[in-house]
């Protein structure tokens, strides 16, 4: 029955429905609510502050067991002690498919993806100890190169099922070994703009015969448009790449060939970004400024001429990443580093002078996966 402006309000105030939640100004918001909104924002900034836009939705309580949903997907009957970091690396799991395990189980030369959940397992019995509980049924520990290699993966995989944007063609890639790295890094670069509340349409998915960047990034909220491209460094004896390592030339930036060629995927027609990795060991011993690849990398960038507003760049932004947990084993991890070099005047502007920043910011938190398990 339809409440009269004269009846007594529903929501139990003691007055009349015109006098209180009629008027969408008089009504009263319960404390308990307002509360729960504050820890909704207070999550969402810490997120926006990791360059996370995307909306991740907590998890939920059904029947005792724990759901949680990635996009579309819902994901029922979990454990109701598991964490957002073992839901994703499950479902990393379950996307690479079971035919594909269990052809690695019975390989002895294992792709690197499934070395990293082995390597996890093991790592998984040394730390589930006493020693590392939070509290009765869930424990915590700084993870190693392996299992920081199979997290980040798993993030960067989960969230483009997240977005919708996991192609099967870039899937199929990641679990080729010839052609592991450099769908891996395109899936850490397209994860980013994921992140950022960007629509990806990767141009594979077009059929193109001719060149073209990986794909484009449409930024929902500002609908800026940037195409970008993505490649890495192949090092000798290092992942899937034949032969022997080298440790003299693997600290070297030498990219300008992978550099030169990024260039030459310009449409031409919108902004565009270039992601370069080094794949190289860090050593935090080293000040930034020492480290032999960052001083390669402004070698090459000093030989391009200076922009200006006459001769503007054709990109807005080169960023050199050194995404390298793979190199530290089953050592305590070190942070990742990057070089951003981002021209003064380019000849297509991003209409939204934040989003650089919040590129940025996500380059700064990379690899750092947030912990989205409060159930309310």
């Amino acid at each position: 029955m339809k409440t009269g402006r004269n009846d007594q309000c529903p929501c139990g105030s003691g007055k009349k429905y015109k006098k209180c939640c009629l008027d969408s100004k008089n009504i009263k918001i319960p404390t308990e609510v307002m509360e729960h909104f504050k820890k909704v924002d207070i999550e969402r900034k810490k997120l926006n502050s990791m360059g996370i836009y995307a909306n991740y939705v907590s998890p939920i309580m059904f029947q005792e067991k724990k759901v949680w949903a990635l996009g579309s997907r819902v994901y029922h009957s979990r454990r109701p002690e598991e964490t957002f970091h073992e839901f994703i690396l499950d479902v990393f799991k379950q996307t690479l498919g079971r035919e594909w395990w269990e052809e690695q189980l019975a390989t002895q030369e294992k792709h690197f993806i499934m070395q990293c959940f082995l390597h996890y397992f093991e790592w998984q019995k040394r730390n589930a100890v006493a020693d590392n509980c939070v509290d009765d049924k869930i424990w915590g520990s700084i993870p190693d190169g392996w299992t920081q290699t199979l997290i980040a993966t798993a993030f960067d995989v989960c969230s483009l099922i997240h977005t919708k944007r996991l192609p099967d063609h870039l899937l199929n890639r990641l679990k080729n070994k010839k052609e592991y790295q450099g769908a891996r890094y395109e899936i850490a670069i397209a994860a980013i703009f994921a992140r950022l509340d960007c629509d990806i349409e990767f141009l594979d998915d077009l059929q193109q015969t001719k060149k073209h960047c990986e794909f484009f990034a449409t930024h929902r909220k500002s609908q800026t448009v940037v195409a970008v491209e993505a490649k890495s460094r192949h090092r000798e004896g290092v992942i899937h790449t034949e032969g022997i390592l080298n440790l003299e030339k693997i600290v070297r930036g030498d990219v300008r060939r992978l550099l030169n060629g990024a260039l030459k995927q310009n449409p031409g027609d919108k902004p565009f970004m270039i992601f370069i990795d080094v794949n190289s060991p860090s050593n935090p011993d080293v000040n930034f400024q020492d480290k032999q690849w960052g001083k390669d990398v402004k070698e090459i960038i000093d030989t391009f001429s200076a922009p200006t507003p006459d001769n503007p760049d054709s990109h807005n932004g080169i960023f050199f990443t050194n995404f390298s947990y793979h190199y530290q084993g089953e050592k305590q991890i070190v942070p990742y580093e990057h070089l951003s070099v981002i021209p003064m005047f380019s000849k297509h502007s991003l209409p939204d002078d934040n989003f650089m920043d919040m590129i940025l910011c996500a380059l700064n938190h990379y690899g750092s996966v947030p912990n989205i398990t409060r159930v309310e």
